[in-house]
């Protein structure tokens, strides 16, 4: 019974630990929540669903970012679609009207 008990507290921590890193990558201002508007929204990854934890088809970072950082976004949000800006849209002057 120990160790059932044991093993459940482990999962609900790591899955619990995985969300926040989830919520705190939004918190930080470089990963942005894409536009799902009219898309149907996946389910979150795993048993995160478990937790109250919704999904994202779109994640948008801000700022062009390193390979780890990337990896940390990929593994993260893992059911949504990475999009980055690319160079040539990030120099283009404003529109003018």
């Amino acid at each position: 019974m120990l160790v059932v008990t044991t093993l459940c507290a482990l999962f609900c921590g790591y899955h619990i630990i995985w969300m926040q890193q989830r919520r705190a990558a939004f918190e930080t201002g470089w990963v942005l929540r894409g536009d799902s508007s009219r898309r149907r929204v996946p389910a979150a990854p795993g048993f995160h669903w478990l937790f109250g934890e919704k999904g994202h088809f779109c994640i948008v970072i801000a700022n062009t970012p390193s390979n780890e950082e990337l990896g940390m976004v990929q593994a993260l949000f893992s059911e949504a679609e990475i999009e980055m800006p690319s160079i040539e849209s990030s120099n283009l002057p404003l529109n003018e009207q």
